[in-house]
């Protein structure tokens, strides 16, 4: 009996016995459940990023989407000044994507495109600032009906419904991994050299100063997140 005594486990181990257990199936719970949230989150992944609980879009339907908004963009009733028009429709033309920028710049998964996404969004937000400012100063209307002595383009510039319509044809055609991140850098990417090509046709052909220098911006913008996204393709293919 005194040997017994002698070998009893004391009061403060066993309370560190008891701690101890109780922490590893704590450990032990939130492994669990950490594995469990994973893998749910790899199955929601394995097919394109449309999820109506997360607000996630989809890329395949933004494709659609974004074809069609620039088939108005080049069916919209023109004045007979180019300068209104190439401001208004830049404008437009900025407004048909932002809110799939917008949804990378809150789900997106890679950090670069989400930095891009966001520095996009607000260059697109002061743009259209200088851009509302210079047709309310200039006292433009918007959307006049075109005079039935404009030309078949319209006041806008000799490319212009050309590369519209090139724009379209490569939105159309890409080709998407359904991966949010990969599908938001392609479409971003011919969105972004379509305004170049736009842009370009404008400062050949406009003539105002101001204007000039908001297209100019622009174009540099633009030319900037074709870089950005260029340099990330090559190390995400």
């Amino acid at each position: 009996m005194f040997l017994f005594n002698q070998i009893q486990i004391s009061p403060t181990v066993k309370r560190i016995n008891l701690l101890g257990t109780t922490l590893y199936l704590i450990l032990m719970i939130l492994f669990s459940s950490v594995l469990i949230l994973s893998q749910t989150q790899r199955s929601d992944s394995t097919h394109e990023y449309e999820n109506a609980g997360n607000n996630y879009i989809s890329a395949e339907s933004v494709k659609e989407n974004l074809a069609a908004i620039y088939k108005k963009i080049i069916d919209l009733k023109r004045t007979s000044d180019w300068e209104n028009d190439f401001a208004v429709m830049m404008i437009e033309y900025n407004s048909a994507i932002r809110s799939f920028i917008g949804n990378e710049a809150e789900h997106g998964k890679d950090s670069r495109m989400v930095k891009l996404a966001r520095q996009t969004l607000n260059r697109y937000d002061q743009v259209e600032e200088l851009l509302k400012t210079y047709l309310g100063k200039v006292k433009k209307v918007r959307h006049k009906v075109k005079n039935e002595e404009d030309d078949a383009t319209g006041s806008l510039g000799p490319r212009m419904p050309e590369e519209l319509n090139k724009i379209i044809d490569e939105t159309k055609n890409s080709t998407l991994k359904g991966e949010q991140d990969y599908d938001f850098a392609s479409l971003l990417y011919y969105h972004c050299s379509g305004a170049v090509s736009i842009i370009e046709d404008y400062l050949n052909n406009g003539e105002d100063e101001t204007l000039h220098k908001i297209a100019q911006r622009m174009k540099e913008d633009n030319k900037l997140s074709l870089e950005i996204i260029e340099k990330w393709k090559k190390k995400h293919k």
